[in-house]
C-alpha cells in the first residue's frame, strides 16, 4: 500500500498540467508581488503545505486560490489565457495590468 502510494506521488509530481498549474501560481505571486508567507496566511496554510502543493504534492484547492488577492487573481487568469491559447483580446489583458500596477506605485 505505501509503495502505491509513493507511485502515486511521483506520477502525480511529473504531470505537466500538476507542473503548468503549479508554476502559473508561482509567477503570479511574482508579478503581484505576493510572498509564499503572505499568501500562507489569506489561504489559511502552512509554508510546509504549500510549499509541497507546489511541488506536486497533494493538489492546490481552487477555493483556497479564491481567497488570495485580487491582483493575484489577475495575473493568474492572464497567464492561463496564455497557456492555453485563448482569444488575443483576453491576452491583451496583461500589459493592462501591468500598466495598472505602474500607476499604482507612482
Amino acid at each position: 500500500m505505501k509503495s502505491l502510494l509513493i507511485a502515486l506521488l511521483a506520477f502525480l509530481a511529473t504531470d505537466p498540467a500538476v507542473e503548468a498549474t503549479a508554476r502559473r501560481i508561482r509567477e503570479a505571486m511574482r508579478l503581484s508581488d505576493l510572498t509564499l508567507e503572505k499568501a500562507c496566511l489569506y489561504m489559511g496554510l502552512s509554508k510546509a503545505h504549500f510549499s509541497n502543493q507546489l511541488a506536486g504534492v497533494g493538489h492546490i484547492s481552487a477555493s483556497r486560490l479564491a481567497k488570495l488577492p485580487e491582483e493575484f487573481q489577475r495575473w493568474y487568469h492572464a497567464l492561463g489565457v496564455q497557456d492555453y491559447g485563448l482569444p488575443a483580446r483576453l491576452a491583451n489583458a496583461e500589459p493592462a495590468i501591468r500598466m495598472a500596477k505602474m500607476k499604482e506605485r507612482a
